[in-house]
């Protein structure tokens, strides 16, 4: 029995050294497997260092390209020291190059960004392989322990299992982590790129933005000499003008000695033949009573004959003379009508010149309309030429001068003849704004709109309807479609009121919506949002909406004016124009603006919401001001945002449009030091530049309806320009 389990014993024994080989066998592969690992570990070791390599380059990269931006920014701002001055389309390319800047720091703070986010990922893959490190140790350690106890090797080759796994999972995180480094990496390396790009980009916008500036100061040459040139025939053609003028006073004061001497002449035929009918009739008298038989009588009849004949041979020469007299008369008046005609197309081709002349300078042309006096009231102001008045306030007298000056006979049909070719410019797709500045009660609603009814006392406003209706027609013969809305909306209390609405509130200043703000738009300049636009096709409607925005505009009494405008009251027209022959679409505005009277609290005794109200107009008032003073003093920054008014009409005030101001004074001593103030204001005005010529929206059409490019304007613009001459020798 022992022998047996001797036996067993030993059996047993050998079992165990056969698992014990076994378990040998299993830690020499679990060892290869771990040098096998430890050579992955020095691989990626490698990869890392070679890692690491790249990102120093990559480094010495990125610090060159900051040594280039940097280069690129002292360029950049050289160049702003070089095109401070320029025109409006210098600066917007300066703002395109300091956007591109700003992209190019956006830029660089994401490189930073990302440098640190990869910094951060270094730092955990040293942390992953410091604990490598640890578990390798643990690992041999684990391995001298199972060397030296095998007794308990069975729970420690559980463990180094569970550690097996443990790596493999790590292994298996850190793979798509080493994944993402490289993607990190090679996207860094196209972000490398595109900054190459974009600074090889900016490099060729710096040229451009050089060649530009070329380009500009050859315009600006060309524009100085076409101005020099126009300046000299304006001269020419006011001596020429004054020429005429002098031969016309001549011929005037020839004529009217002529007719003094024909009317003269006249009186003594007419004498004469008095008497020559006084003596036929006393000789047929005599005749009657004393008949023919006496020597005496025959004698006196003989006389009486010879005296009827010298009267009549008398008669005859002054008939004569006066029939010469009459026919130089005619060929006077003749000749002082054709000096007349001289005179006239004289004067318009100055006026051209001149307002060609002011185009090419930027500046804003100014209008001066005096209101008429009532009867028996002190006169302040005179008109001396129709370009210069003057005005007396506390016993002195102030001359000023401006483009055009209506005394108090003229009608409204002669203002809108002087803007009758502003108004045409909408047409060829120009930015036009007209705005009538003045006290209250000074004629301003009067000249914009005129009372209903008469058409001879129609305003700017139906007047400039009529003549785009009629110029619109015509066109339509050279295949032009017009489209025209309009918008009749105030600012009222710094809000918009839409007055084609029914009930319309303050919108834009409290939470009732519609909400109405200023809004850029490429085609028309600014629009304001929500804003009632109805398409106008006949004067009827024209009339129609006119008298319902005059129903619901803003109107209260003060102690100047019974029925004071409380408000800007402005008239939009937006036209489109499409021609498909020409393959061109045009935009045009036209803003037409009847602006508060400004007036003084002392004199107006305005109170409550009169108070506030007139605090409210000489507030934008005052802005409109101060935009003008900024463009006198050519600031920088011009405060448009101050006001909505001044928001508005932005692109006609800042050189994209064409602008002209209708200021309009009180010719009674009363009102002296207001009319003195708004011709001071006016006259500043003439003087500002907007800061560039006007611009012409025009674009090419596309079969597609794709988006339009911009159209080659010549021989459009010659179209345009046709029919704009004919609608000036046939004004409205």
């Amino acid at each position: 029995q022992l022998q047996r389990q001797l036996e067993e014993l030993q059996a047993q024994l050998a079992e165990s050294d056969g698992l014990h080989s076994q378990r040998t066998e299993v830690l020499l592969q679990k060892e290869s497997e771990l040098e096998a690992l430890r050579g992955q570990v020095q691989e990626r070791e490698q990869l890392e260092i070679s890692t690491r390599s790249e990102l120093v380059q990559r480094e010495s990269e990125v610090q060159a390209l900051h040594i280039r931006c940097s280069e690129s920014n002292g360029l950049i701002d050289e160049l702003q020291r070089q095109l401070e001055g320029q025109t409006a389309a210098i600066k917007e390319m300066r703002a395109e190059n300091q956007f591109h800047q700003a992209q190019l720091l956006q830029k660089e703070d994401i490189i930073r960004q990302r440098d640190a986010d990869l910094r951060a990922a270094q730092a955990q893959v040293q942390a992953k392989e410091e604990l490598l490190r640890r578990r390798d140790e643990d690992w041999r350690e684990s391995l001298q322990s199972l060397r030296e106890i095998h007794a308990d090797h069975s729970s420690q080759l559980q463990q180094e299992r569970q550690h097996q796994q443990e790596l493999e999972r790590e292994v298996q995180n850190l793979r798509p982590r080493e994944a993402e480094l490289r993607e990190e990496a090679r996207r860094l390396e196209l972000a490398l790129q595109q900054l190459r790009a974009e600074a090889d980009a900016r490099e060729e916008a710096e040229a451009e933005a050089q060649r530009a500036l070329q380009r500009a100061e050859a315009e600006r040459d060309e524009l100085a000499e076409i101005a020099a040139k126009s300046q000299a025939s304006s001269r020419g053609c006011q001596e020429k003008l004054v020429e005429l003028a002098s031969a016309l006073e001549k011929a005037r004061q020839e004529v009217g000695a002529a007719q003094e001497t024909l009317n003269a002449k006249c009186q003594e035929a007419e004498r004469l033949g008095r008497e020559k009918n006084l003596v036929q009739l006393e000789f047929s008298s005599y005749k009657e009573h004393h008949g023919v038989g006496n020597s005496e009588q025959m004698c006196a009849i003989s006389e009486l004959k010879v005296t009827v004949d010298r009267l009549s041979s008398q008669v005859e020469a002054k008939h004569a003379e006066l029939r010469k007299h009459q026919g130089s008369a005619g060929l006077q008046k003749e000749y002082a009508e054709s000096l007349e005609q001289r005179l006239a197309s004289a004067e318009r081709a100055r006026r051209e010149l001149h307002n060609h002349v002011q185009e090419l300078k930027g500046s804003i042309r100014v209008f001066c309309r005096v209101r008429p006096s009532p009867p028996g009231v002190e006169r302040a102001i005179e008109v001396h030429e129709p370009d210069k008045v003057s005005i007396s306030n506390a016993g002195e007298s102030y001359p000023f001068s401006f483009d055009r000056v209506f005394g108090e006979a003229a009608p409204q049909e002669d203002i809108f003849e002087e803007v009758s070719a502003l108004v045409q410019s909408a047409l060829d797709g120009y930015r036009v704004c007209i705005f009538a500045y003045g006290q209250t009660g000074s004629g301003k609603t009067y000249t914009m709109q005129g009372p209903p009814g008469s058409v001879s006392h129609w305003g700017l406003i139906p007047r400039s309807l009529t003549k785009i209706f009629e110029v619109s027609q015509a066109m339509a013969t050279q295949g032009w479609v017009w489209t025209m809305k309009a918008s009749f909306f105030e600012v009222y209390n710094e809000c918009f009121r839409d007055l084609l609405v029914e009930g319309s509130t303050n919108s834009g200043c409290g939470n009732s919506p519609p909400v109405h703000v200023v809004k850029h738009d490429e085609a028309w300049g600014t629009m304001v949002t929500n804003m009632n636009s109805v398409e106008v096709k006949s004067m009827p409607q024209i009339h129609e909406l006119t008298a319902k925005a005059t129903r619901r505009r803003s109107v209260g009494a003060t102690d100047m004016n019974a029925a004071s405008s409380r408000s800007h009251c402005v008239f939009a027209l937006y036209l489109t124009g499409v021609n498909r022959k020409l393959n061109t679409e045009l935009h045009g505005a036209l803003h037409l603006v009847d602006l508060a009277g400004s007036e003084r609290l002392d004199k107006s005794g305005s109170s409550g919401d009169r108070l506030k109200e007139a605090q409210n107009i000489n507030k934008s008032l005052s802005s409109l001001a101060d935009v003008f003073l900024a463009k006198t003093e050519r600031r920088s920054h011009v405060p448009f945002r101050n006001s909505k008014l001044t928001h508005l009409m932005e692109p006609c005030l800042s050189g994209q449009g064409k602008a002209l101001m209708l200021v309009n004074v009180c010719s009674d001593g009363a009102n002296s030091h207001e009319s003195l103030c708004s011709m001071r204001f006016a006259s500043q005005v003439n003087q500002c530049n907007t800061g560039g010529r006007a611009r012409r929206s025009a674009k090419s059409l596309t079969e597609d309806g794709g988006p339009a490019k911009a159209a080659a304007p010549t021989k459009v613009h010659s179209v345009v320009r046709m029919q704009s001459a004919r609608s000036l020798r046939n004004p409205a």
